[in-house]
């Protein structure tokens, strides 16, 4: 997982998505699906200047707020993505 703070961001490879847990308290903080078409990402999202950037199975790449999870935008690069972007 990638450790931010309190928060420990996971990828969801078979729920499509990235969830972020409190580190202290186990409490789900944000979960966000990314696609409900294609598997979720494989690799732990890479953090820079306050956002996440995954990719995904269908060749996607998302950026990700860090306080909430909101998608600011994704961006097909063509194959799957089975590393950290």
């Amino acid at each position: 997982p990638l450790v931010v703070g309190r928060l420990l961001v996971f990828s969801d490879y078979g729920g499509g998505g990235v969830i972020a847990f409190d580190r202290f308290d186990r409490a789900v903080r944000w979960r966000t699906t990314l696609s409900a078409q294609y598997f979720g990402p494989r690799a732990t999202p890479a953090l820079a200047d306050g956002l996440l950037y995954v990719g995904d199975s269908g060749g996607y790449v998302y950026a990700l707020e860090l306080a909430g999870g909101a998608i600011r935008w994704k961006r097909r690069v063509g194959s799957s993505i089975y590393n950290v972007v």
